[in-house]
């Protein structure tokens, strides 16, 4: 029975220590004060986001390793083993995805599903040491800030330390296109690839609605980040399409789809619609049975992959826009069967029948 309760006790005790933040924090606080901002308040803030571990912890992202290191810096470098015991455990407590992910999971729930979702999503962010851009280190300042902010709305951070990096904090020349089309490029490739190349990526992407960043719908670049995202995170290459050019019918309708891009690349002389009304009404007439990059045949999906073409230049603006207009012009009209070539040919025999 008294080694029971020793047992017992001893587990009581282990429970009390490493993993408890005020032995924590005590201990890196009576050591290593300059770690979480020199002030303890942070330290009891930022410490309920590590997993516990427990007393035996000498590494890994938890409470255990931080006051393990905290104790080894009262007789070893203390240089060393300080930043160890501090906010981001120096790669030694916890990488710093682990803590990015930790951080997240914690104060912005909402940014991703779940802790191994958000290190798969870490993996593609750059690891340069940069405060700005697509990077690690960014994502983990605005996490800090996320829970330096709490219990008040901590909402602006969260959103820069997702994968969207909105404002353009967490993204390459503040551009949110950037972290996209990175994230497009690496994960949908081969068949599933929705651009031929990235600068083609980037001309489409300025013409997306950003959305926010955690939109799972509509015609936004906030849901083509999501869904891209997706492809990789559940291994489903569906939601490459949905994530590219059209939103495939997820990422805004078809409708929504062809009558932004339609006002966007079809301009001047081109133009197509007058209103997004005028444009949205001729849509609901065309067939959306096909499916996306179909070159021929009357539907949305075909006006679109031609409003795709039409995007990269003015000359081919000049073609392309007249193959996505109401009529198709031969191209999206006849059910594909009938080209400009037939036309021609067809023309020519009923002449020659009539007059020779």
């Amino acid at each position: 029975m008294i080694k029971v309760i020793l047992l017992l006790a001893s587990i009581l005790i282990s429970i009390t220590f490493a993993t408890n933040c005020t032995y924590m924090c005590d201990e890196v606080w009576n050591t290593c004060d300059t770690q979480f901002s020199s002030d303890k308040l942070i330290c009891l803030k930022f410490c309920p986001a590590y997993p516990a571990g427990d007393d035996s912890d000498t590494t890994g992202n938890t409470r255990g390793c931080r006051a393990y290191a905290a104790q080894q810096a009262k007789t070893a470098n203390s240089s060393i083993w300080c930043p160890r015991a501090g906010i981001s455990g120096d790669g030694y407590c916890g990488n710093l995805c682990e803590n990015l992910c930790s951080f997240l999971n914690y104060s912005c729930p909402k940014v991703h599903t779940d802790y191994q979702s958000c290190l798969d999503t870490c993996s593609l962010y750059s690891t340069q040491d940069k405060l700005t851009g697509n990077t690690v280190r960014c994502r983990f300042n605005q996490a800090t800030f996320a829970i330096n902010t709490l219990p008040a709305d901590n909402t602006l951070s969260c959103s820069r330390a997702s994968p969207y990096g909105f404002q353009g904090i967490c993204a390459d020349n503040t551009n949110v296109c950037e972290n996209y089309c990175d994230f497009s490029a690496s994960i949908c490739t081969g068949p599933d690839a929705q651009y031929p190349n990235r600068n083609t990526c980037l001309t489409y992407c300025k013409q997306f609605p950003p959305g926010t960043w955690d939109d799972m719908t509509g015609n936004t670049l906030g849901c083509r980040v999501y869904h891209t995202l997706a492809a990789k995170l559940t291994g489903d290459k569906t939601h490459c399409k949905h994530g590219g050019i059209t939103g495939e019918d997820v990422c805004g309708t078809w409708c929504d789809v062809y009558c932004q891009l339609s006002e966007t690349y079809c301009l001047g002389n081109n133009q197509l619609y007058k209103s997004n009304s005028e444009c949205m009404t001729a849509c609901s007439q065309f067939s959306a049975n096909s499916t996306s990059g179909v070159q021929e045949g009357n539907s949305v999906q075909c006006r679109i992959y031609h409003l795709g073409l039409a995007g990269q230049s003015s000359a081919l603006a000049n073609t392309h826009c007249n193959y996505a207009s109401s009529f198709g012009g031969f191209k999206c009209s006849f059910g594909g069967a009938v080209r400009l070539e037939g036309m021609i040919i067809m023309i020519v025999m009923i002449f020659a029948l009539l007059f020779f």
